[in-house]
């Protein structure tokens, strides 16, 4: 990803870590 690649490589755990949120959240939603 492009915005992905601006990023320096010590965000990139964050940016994952946000990822797997955001994506946990939308299954949540899916669900109920």
């Amino acid at each position: 990803l492009i915005v992905h690649a601006m990023f320096a490589p010590e965000h990139e755990e964050v940016i994952r870590g946000i990822k797997d949120g955001l994506e946990h959240r939308i299954l949540e939603v899916t669900r109920g």
